[in-house]
């Protein structure tokens, strides 16, 4: 988990991580290097039950939005990407929520399904996901200036 103190709500969190397109203009990661695709009719941003696709090199993923929602006080979103006929699988979920204290805080869970070989070790993966965040709440901060 990530605080973040300049989240202003979870609807803000919602709209950047939901704009898929948009990553590249506030993610600094190598990580972020894939080139998003939405065919026509999805727009952003993505909804439960959209599909959309993930450029990385020479492979393309096939993302579907299995879970989007932005309530009050927590948005999720959750994916499942599939490549190479299958042989990679992976589900991941985004959460953004108010503690109990009523702090707001990002979460990250990934789960590698199949070809785990594909993937970077935990510690990489935990690493880019708090990274994810701490890009997100600097994204809030600039917006406030």
């Amino acid at each position: 988990m990530e605080p973040l103190p300049n989240c202003p709500s979870a609807k803000a969190a919602y709209d950047v991580l939901g704009a898929v397109t948009k990553q590249k203009e506030w993610r600094s990661s190598k990580f972020a290097t894939m080139k998003f695709v939405l065919p026509d009719g999805v727009t952003e941003p993505v909804k439960k039950g959209d599909e959309y696709f993930a450029h990385m090199g020479p492979m393309k993923m096939t993302l579907s939005v299995l879970d989007s929602k932005c309530t009050q006080d927590e948005m999720v979103l959750e994916t499942e990407g599939k490549t190479l006929c299958g042989l990679i699988h992976s589900r991941i979920k985004f959460s953004v929520y108010k503690d109990d204290k009523g702090a707001w805080m990002g979460k990250a869970q990934e789960a590698p399904l199949k070809g785990r070989w594909a993937f970077p070790n935990n510690e990489t993966i935990e690493g880019e996901h708090l990274t994810m965040y701490r890009e997100l709440d600097k994204k809030f901060t600039e917006e406030k200036s």
